[in-house]
Parts: structure tokens; C-alpha cells; sequence
């Protein structure tokens, strides 16, 4: 069995949004298309039963609004699959509950998790020069602490894990 990949679509942000976070970056990197937008809830090398993980997803009534908690920035990784240092990830974390619960219940069904923690976000940028992202996430953080950011959760979604992402987000990225 394949490995397994639970996601979250995020409701398309709203103009005002993406007005901020493109006066606070710069049009650098690639950014992730509004249609696209989601949250990994699992990404998991070792596979779980899909019918165990759909009877869960299905439960949860959505939409549901999640809270935005902060900017970071995480590793870009290059098709040779090592970590870009020149580069990052800009992502929105979030704060949820019911996200961490739902990624600890997979676990406990025989899913695996390949780092520390794990922590519910969504990408908005990949490739964005780490100077320009490391200022960017300062600001927002910054805005975050006056006006906080809700974003919808629409739709819970299950499909076998592909450990190629990266080769083929950087294809649709280029060719966008």
C-alpha cells in the first residue's frame, strides 16, 4: 500500500487578503493559485485504510473557520531533494484544534509523521529569496497582532500520497 495524504481546501482568500500579502512580497516566487489553497492535515510514507481515514473525514461538518496565527517560513526543497538556503516556503499558520486532533488520530491508526511536530499552515509562496521572505513574514506577523486573519475550511479530502510533489509543484509553478 501506497502512502496516504489527508488535505484541507481553504476557501479562496478574499481580494483584501491577497492585496496584503502582495504589498508585504514582493511579486517573487511562485505563488500557490487561490483554486489551490489547502492545509496538509496528513502526509503520511506509510498508508493507512482509506475507508478508516474517509469515515473520519466525512464526520466533520464543514465549513469551518480556522484561525491564521501567524507567517513562517519553511524549507524549499530543489527536485534533487535537498533544502534550497537561498530560498523558502512562505506559509500562514494556523491555530486548530480539531486539525492537530484529526493528524493524531491518523497517527494512532498506523500513519507515520517525518518531522518533530506537526503544524497545521497553508503555503501561500515556494521560492521566494529568503531575505525578502524572512521581512515579509515580520510584517505580517506584525499586522496578524492588530487584525487577525480567518480562513474556511470547505472541504477534507483523502487521495495516495505522492512522494513526487515536489518535481511536479515546481513544473506547474514554472509553467504558471
Amino acid at each position: 500500500m501506497s502512502g496516504s495524504y489527508v488535505g484541507a481546501r481553504i476557501d479562496n482568500l478574499v481580494k483584501s487578503q491577497w492585496d496584503l500579502f502582495n504589498k508585504i512580497i514582493p511579486l517573487v516566487g511562485a505563488k500557490v493559485p487561490p483554486h489551490e489553497l489547502h492545509t496538509t492535515v496528513l502526509y503520511s510514507r506509510i498508508g493507512v485504510q482509506k475507508e478508516l481515514i474517509t469515515s473520519m473525514i466525512e464526520s466533520i461538518v464543514v465549513p469551518l473557520s480556522v484561525r491564521v496565527i501567524g507567517a513562517e517560513i519553511f524549507d524549499c526543497w530543489t527536485e534533487e531533494g535537498t533544502v534550497d538556503q537561498t530560498k523558502g516556503t512562505f506559509v500562514l499558520t494556523l491555530e486548530s484544534d480539531l486539525l492537530q486532533s484529526m493528524h493524531r488520530a491518523m497517527l494512532d491508526l498506523g500513519a507515520v509523521h517525518d518531522y518533530p511536530s506537526y503544524q497545521p499552515h497553508v503555503t501561500l509562496f515556494y521560492g521566494v529569496p529568503m531575505d525578502i521572505a524572512k521581512h515579509a513574514a515580520t510584517q505580517l506577523n506584525s499586522l496578524l497582532e492588530q487584525d487577525p486573519i480567518i480562513v474556511k475550511i470547505t472541504e477534507f479530502y483523502y487521495e495516495p500520497l505522492n512522494e513526487d510533489w515536489v518535481s511536479g509543484n515546481l513544473e506547474t509553478r514554472e509553467a504558471a
